[in-house]
């Protein structure tokens, strides 16, 4: 056969290869693209690993406004009311996502609504964006944040020994050319550079992981506001310009195969490139030289972090309103002291009784039932304030306030490591909301049955007293509450609401509404009765509580 023939072969099967990369390159974007359209409005079915979503929120703990306390997380589920509402595309936007739910900001709720509009009502614009950013849904994107933090990377002193490494190997090469042998003392220097890669890599896991991130993530932003101009301004275009050189450079810098490129030719091609990039140093140096850049433009880094995260948020929010849960944009006023909502519920119920409330100038206490629903629309009214201030949207079908920092004390736990009572975990925990009552900006608290770990007498005096202390200035306090005397006492600075239910043959019927006014009924002894207690215990409760020989504390 000719050598013309055996080129026109090559031709052919090369050819062969590339038609077959671009068939599964075009049906893996196909899949992609009804994964994405399919997942509109719809909750996740990813596993969240809040280590590394809280990751950025850890990082800036200290950057100063309100944050929510670890009390609030834990009364209000707030990880499972995140997993709940996050909708977004990269890690990047998951992370500043939770960093938003964790610091309300009433004043700069609205800056996600034009972002909001659009991508609602474009869906050509929406999926390409969200095709952008999922760029950065690897893991090691959640790594992306630590170069916005100080960085801990400091140059080895014998780092300049590197250096006379690669001029072994290159005066290895040359003498290989007139002496063959001596080309396999290459292999010496080259196994010490492998090893001093590897060791590099392991030590700086984070900052290595974090820098070809951030690479990727400059990538996106230039891609989305190139293609997207009513994504980008000013700001962002000046920032993605001074960025563009480090991204020039960290390209060398190794990351994760993408999609595109997991085939076995693929994974061979990210192996072989692997090995020269070990032996010769290459992530080693670039880092080293990148270092310095970064560290120059961190505001810019932040700038574009940023702004990738919040566009990611807008495509969040906007696919959590077009999903099946009823939602309203919430509006806030100057009035203090006021809170109003129309059919509010708690997201994460399902088939959850809807409430009305409206409070002016006035704070609120809510008795009632057991089981009949109080920590429930604590937790959903705590909720919702604070969705309010942070995604500018509620799960309900209105909702107007003031402007308050939210601050709970729902769920108390003892600490037997620290070996704190109840009570004194409840005496710590109300002594943190005292101080933050005397600030200038109003609060909202939120708090289940005020020191129910101490006796009823002192109980209800150093309630009251704490509660008319909360509710000074502009704080609006909602609490409920076991206590009736509580009613009495505080009837002129709060409005009385309760949740009431209706005994009807051997079972308690409860609706789960709010209703006006102090709570009329009690079933705690009828709770006895239907659960089988004997009639001995019943009889002898019952009667002892009507002959008021006690003081009627109503632990109802």
């Amino acid at each position: 056969m000719t050598p013309i023939y055996y080129l026109l072969l090559f031709l052919a099967l090369a050819a062969l290869v590339v038609a077959i990369l671009l068939i599964q390159n075009g049906r893996r974007r196909q899949r992609e693209e009804e994964e994405i359209r399919d997942s509109w409005g719809k909750v996740k079915t990813d596993e969240f690993n809040f280590n590394l979503i809280r990751r950025l929120s850890n990082q800036d703990e200290q950057s100063g406004g309100h944050r929510v306390s670890e009390q609030t997380i834990f009364d209000l589920d707030l990880y499972e009311v995140f997993a709940f509402i996050d909708r977004t595309n990269s890690r990047i936007g998951q992370q500043l996502l939770f960093k938003k739910l964790l610091e309300p900001q009433p004043g700069q709720v609205n800056q996600y609504e034009h972002h909001i509009q659009l991508f609602s009502s474009d869906s050509g614009v929406r999926l390409q964006v969200q095709k952008e950013l999922r760029r950065l849904n690897h893991r090691h994107a959640f790594f992306a944040s630590s170069m916005l933090a100080v960085s801990t990377y400091h140059r080895p002193q014998w780092f300049s020994l590197l250096r006379w490494s690669l001029v072994a190997m290159a005066l290895c090469l040359l003498a290989g050319v007139f002496y063959p042998a001596m080309t396999l003392l290459v292999l010496i220097p080259f196994a010490l550079n492998t090893g001093v890669h590897y060791w590099f890599k392991s030590n700086s896991f984070f900052e290595v992981r974090a820098l070809s991130q951030m690479n990727l993530l400059i990538e996106v932003a230039q891609n989305i506001c190139a293609k997207n101009p009513a994504l980008s301004n000013a700001s962002i275009k000046k920032a993605l310009a001074r960025l563009s050189p480090i991204r020039n450079s960290s390209f060398l810098i190794g990351s994760e195969p993408s999609a595109s490129v997991q085939t076995d030719l693929g994974q061979v091609g990210m192996f072989l490139s692997e090995t020269v990039k070990a032996g010769l140093l290459v992530e080693v140096f670039a880092y080293d030289i990148l270092h310095t850049k970064v560290a120059s433009e961190k505001e810019h880094l932040r700038a574009a972090f940023s702004h990738v995260g919040e566009i990611d948020i807008a495509l969040s929010i906007a696919s959590l309103r077009a999903g099946d849960s009823s939602t309203c944009i919430p509006e806030f006023i100057e009035t203090a002291k006021t809170l109003r909502a129309t059919a509010l519920y708690h997201p994460l119920i399902r088939n959850c009784v809807a409430n009305n409330l409206s409070l002016e100038g006035k704070s609120m206490l809510v008795t009632g039932s057991n089981m009949s629903g109080k920590s429930t629309f604590l937790r959903t009214l705590a909720v919702n304030a604070l969705l309010a201030q942070t995604i500018n949207t509620c799960f309900a079908s209105s909702f107007t306030s003031s402007p308050l920092r939210p601050f709970t004390s729902i769920r108390i736990d003892d600490s037997i490591t620290e070996g704190r009572s109840y009570y004194f975990q409840e005496v710590a925990t109300i002594g943190e909301l005292i101080g933050e009552a005397q600030q200038p900006v109003p609060c909202l608290f939120v708090l289940d049955e005020v020191f129910k770990g101490t006796n009823s007498a002192e109980r209800i005096a150093a309630a009251k007293a704490v509660l008319s202390f909360l509710n000074g200035k502009d704080n609006l306090v909602i609490v409920s509450t076991h206590d009736m005397e509580l009613t009495e006492l505080l009837q002129h600075e709060f409005e009385l609401y309760h949740f009431s239910e209706v005994i009807s043959g051997n079972a308690l019927d409860f609706d789960h509404l709010l209703k006006k006014g102090p709570l009329k009924t009690q079933n705690a002894i009828s709770l006895l009765e239907l659960s089988g207690y004997p009639e001995a215990i019943t009889s002898e409760a019952r009667a002892i509580f009507r002959s008021g020989s006690l003081r009627r504390n109503a632990d109802v």
